[in-house]
């Protein structure tokens, strides 16, 4: 939806209106000031698109403006993960860390959990909140020891598209520290 501080005029304001790659639309009006542009087919995920209101776009008063005005956007694609607790290449990770992995999207959780796993392997149960996926030992974690987690390709998406790689991130807990009670 455009909306402009005046009134446009409909007819030029939609002939100077462009969505690139080319989109097949209909154009509704709210009012003189509201314009929405609706595709007639969905979108191609994973596309860049480049909206353009060209300068020959009128307002009923006569006005046009100085230059185009254009944005981008990006549409939802590949299933990926956006973050990692405990971030990977992290070291003195505490031994009863969970284990989160962010996804930048929905996904189906038992995709996702059939997805995962630890090296060296660790029991334990997954929770889910919104987009993130945590992994919980059922045990402490050995200490000072690299683990490896791996999100595997193939995760499914609710809307967007599949995932086509696997995921990594590496992390070491901490050292084990002994304090010893010597009398003096």
């Amino acid at each position: 939806q455009l909306t402009f501080k005046q009134a446009m005029d409909r007819q030029s304001t939609q002939a100077a209106f462009a969505v690139a790659p080319t989109t097949a639309g209909v154009f509704t009006w709210e009012n003189d000031q509201a314009m929405l542009f609706a595709p007639t087919q969905p979108l191609a995920k994973g596309q860049d698109y480049t909206v353009t209101l060209a300068n020959t776009a009128k307002a009923i008063s006569g006005f046009s403006p100085d230059e185009n005005f254009s944005w981008v956007f990006t549409t939802i694609g590949l299933v990926k993960i956006s973050d990692w607790s405990p971030n990977t290449g992290a070291t003195d990770v505490d031994i009863t860390s969970g284990i989160n992995s962010t996804f930048n999207q929905a996904v189906d959780h038992a995709s996702a959990e059939s997805k995962f796993s630890i090296q060296p392997t660790v029991a334990g149960a997954f929770a889910w909140s919104e987009n993130v996926l945590t992994f919980k030992p059922n045990a402490a974690l050995a200490y000072s020891q690299v683990y490896t987690v791996t999100i595997g390709a193939g995760v499914k998406t609710v809307k967007g598209l599949d995932s086509t790689a696997d995921f990594t991130a590496k992390f070491t807990t901490r050292n084990q520290t002994v304090m010893l009670n010597v009398p003096a």
